[in-house]
């Protein structure tokens, strides 16, 4: 990579975690399953062509929020003798103490439907 496309690569990532804060800021967080899957069983990742899409999918909705430089939480969210699955909480960037007290809102509120 060049030196200009690196330059120019990082103006764009910045273009659009600017249009994405526009278009975010109206709501308290973003809500979204927190991996694309259940977790699939450690024996899943033998080959390495598994390994790679798997850590792909798991890995998918996190790096999306990392690449946005945004903060999220995730909660647990599966009833009991399910499978673990948890829902994340985004909000945006440097609000981390926002986002953990709407967090503590959310956690209770989903546990009571239970």
């Amino acid at each position: 990579m060049t030196a200009t496309d690196y330059i120019n690569l990082r103006a764009a990532r910045a273009d659009l975690i600017a249009r994405v804060a526009e278009r975010t800021a109206p709501f308290d967080a973003l809500l979204m399953p927190t991996v694309a899957i259940i977790a699939p069983p450690i024996s899943a990742f033998e080959r390495d062509e598994d390994y790679r899409h798997l850590n792909a999918l798991l890995l998918r909705n996190p790096s999306v929020i990392n690449f946005l430089d945004r903060c999220a939480i995730t909660i647990p969210i599966q009833r009991a003798g399910t499978a673990p699955v948890g829902l994340m909480v985004v909000g945006e960037h440097g609000a981390d103490r926002r986002l953990l007290a709407l967090a503590r809102g959310i956690e209770p509120a989903l546990a009571a439907r239970e």
